[in-house]
């Protein structure tokens, strides 16, 4: 039940903090600070489990831990190398920019590229190309065959403007990436080391969450 618990929170808060928690806030308290708050970087179990909340890939597990469709309304197996998504058209991001694919290129080839040190980019180094012929379609093509390759679809999207800037902060934790999930990070959060507190995303895709921090 913790784990489930450390899953659902939306406020992380230290012990020793006096202020009054509203009612409609959920605190959970966890062994360790998330480090990083980019899901490109983030390598610690605490971060991907809270980046969860904040941000979408294009597929996703279900209860059964089949991928099913997240930002991506379906995909086609083209052939062995190709693989092709539809999005969805009622995507926003938290700074208010709709979704594109543009967005989805720019995250999955900031990866795979030199300015950042991602975790999947061993994992990413399959990918050959990745075409964008219009605003809702995003094509990978692939060096080779790969049974294992849609699992990478899971990885969560940011905006293609934030991956252009480089918006990796200060210190090692950065909180300036937005992404489409129910949840968004707030100024309280920024550059705290005792709590992340999370606001409830009015305008997600698959409607409104019941907790608001």
């Amino acid at each position: 039940m913790r784990i489930l618990f450390i899953v659902l929170s939306i406020l992380l808060l230290s012990c020793h903090s006096n202020q009054p928690i509203p009612l409609d806030t959920l605190v959970v308290g966890i062994e360790n600070f998330p480090l990083e708050s980019d899901p490109r970087l983030a390598r610690d179990s605490i971060s991907q489990k809270i980046n969860r909340l904040v941000y979408n890939g294009l597929l996703k597990k279900d209860d059964n831990l089949e991928l099913v469709p997240d930002l991506a309304t379906n995909f086609q197996i083209v052939d062995p190398t190709t693989y092709k998504f539809s999005l969805r058209d009622d995507v926003v991001f938290h700074n208010g920019k709709r979704l594109t694919s543009a967005d989805v290129k720019a995250t999955y080839e900031s990866m795979m590229g030199k300015n950042i040190k991602s975790i999947f980019k061993g994992s990413l180094k399959i990918i050959d190309e990745i075409l964008t012929p219009d605003q809702h379609t995003v094509i990978f093509k692939l060096k080779r065959p790969n049974s294992p390759f849609l699992t990478l679809m899971s990885l969560n999207i940011v905006p293609s403007d934030y991956v252009k800037e480089d918006k990796l902060g200060d210190d090692k934790r950065s909180y300036a990436l937005v992404g489409t999930g129910p949840y968004q990070h707030t100024e309280e959060s920024k550059g705290q080391s005792d709590f992340l507190l999370l606001k409830r995303f009015d305008q997600h895709f698959l409607g409104t969450a019941k907790i608001t921090h």
